[in-house]
């Protein structure tokens, strides 16, 4: 019996900030300038589904995202690639997850602070043998 999807990822959306070109790394109470910033849609597992939808495989996804801005953005960047959310569950009570890149030119070393939000929300109990039936992987 054909399925649906040839992968369904199960897991978190989040976005990235991501600063780089410092001087250095941040210390308590100074302010550095970054030559760049960008906001883009983050996560291992959203971003795995990315790739597997671009290589022209059927992919679905199921994860938790606030509704807000963020959630908004990762989703619409996420489907761009060609990922079915119609799985993706948008929760009013969750603020959607977010990571902050801190990255020094000089020496490439980088800082990650993360806000997990909705990040760490899904459960067994959102995932229901019916969805998983409908993947191959």
């Amino acid at each position: 019996m054909k399925k649906k999807y040839d992968v369904l990822a199960l897991g978190e959306l989040n976005v990235d900030l991501i600063l780089t070109g410092l001087s250095s790394l941040p210390l308590p109470g100074r302010e550095l300038l970054a030559e760049t910033c960008t906001l883009t849609m983050g996560s291992s597992t959203a971003i795995c589904a990315a790739g597997m939808a671009s290589l022209g495989l059927s992919t679905g996804f199921l994860g938790k995202v606030g509704n807000d801005d963020y959630g908004r953005l990762a989703a619409k960047t996420l489907e761009g690639y060609g990922v079915d959310l119609s799985h993706l569950i948008v929760d009013d009570n969750l603020q959607t997850g977010i990571t902050v890149s801190i990255a020094a030119k000089s020496n490439k070393d980088r800082a990650l602070v993360t806000y997990l939000g909705a990040i760490n929300a899904l459960t067994v109990e959102d995932v229901s043998d019916e969805l998983l039936d409908t993947a191959r992987h």
